[in-house]
């Protein structure tokens, strides 16, 4: 995959790191050249250990937690730094070196390889290894591609699909890099979860701090306001 142009310098709380995993010939290559380029090369190059793209992305301020009146639909530009894997069984230490850190997962199988899909609670594992605390777990989306490929031979049933994605606790999505379907849904919808989550852990974080330093907020999530709490005088 040719590299994207030099991306503009983020602050670092506008940057989420989003690794594709996935079995090997899956087509995660494919969806990022969709994602970068907007055109479908069907002579995507295997990947060999870990490949990077960067594509940007704009979040909605209320939808990234920052809404706070008179936003006006204004939005604020996040960098995606995506991590394209290897699934080759040889480059699997690479792949899941690479998910330490990730805020996003986009764990991907194709609709015409039912072993790519028996493989992803393997890969789901890996994933969930690696994560320390919940407070580090990553928003992960099982990526149907190639589902514009309705009429193959062993097709992997959506219905299937979706009832894993929901007994483990993750979303679901179907793509195609071939026509584009849903291709930048899977990486801005991902993005706008991450920053949503990592909006949220922020305030808690700052309230447990404020409680500690006896500092009363006063209103809600969007104007809230600190002030010292009050002293108790003696009788």
């Amino acid at each position: 995959m040719a590299a994207s142009a030099p991306a503009p310098a983020v602050p670092a709380d506008r940057r989420i790191k989003a690794v594709l995993l996935g079995n090997a010939g899956v087509g995660k290559t494919a969806l990022l050249i969709r994602r970068d380029s907007g055109r479908w090369d069907a002579d995507a190059t295997v990947t060999i250990g870990v490949d990077f793209m960067t594509t940007h992305v704009q979040i909605a301020r209320e939808a990234a937690g920052g809404g706070g009146g008179g936003g006006g639909g204004a939005s604020d530009e996040f960098a995606v730094t995506a991590w394209d894997t290897s699934g080759q069984e040889r480059f699997h230490t690479v792949a899941h070196t690479a998910i330490r850190g990730a805020h996003v997962v986009l764990l991907c199988y194709a609709h015409d390889d039912p072993e790519s899909f028996e493989a992803v609670p393997t890969w789901l594992k890996a994933v969930r290894e690696r994560v320390h605390s919940q407070d580090q777990a990553p928003v992960i989306m099982l990526i149907c591609t190639k589902a514009d490929l309705e009429a193959c031979d062993t097709p992997v049933s959506r219905d299937e699909a979706r009832r894993l994605a929901e007994k483990e606790g993750i979303r679901f999505l179907a793509t195609s890099a071939r026509s584009g379907a849903n291709v930048d849904q899977a990486f801005v919808s991902s993005a706008e979860e991450a920053v949503r989550i990592r909006r949220d852990r922020t305030r808690t974080a700052t309230r447990e701090m404020d409680q500690g330093a006896g500092v009363v907020v006063v209103g809600d999530a969007a104007g809230e306001k600190r002030a010292p709490a009050r002293k108790r005088g003696m009788c």
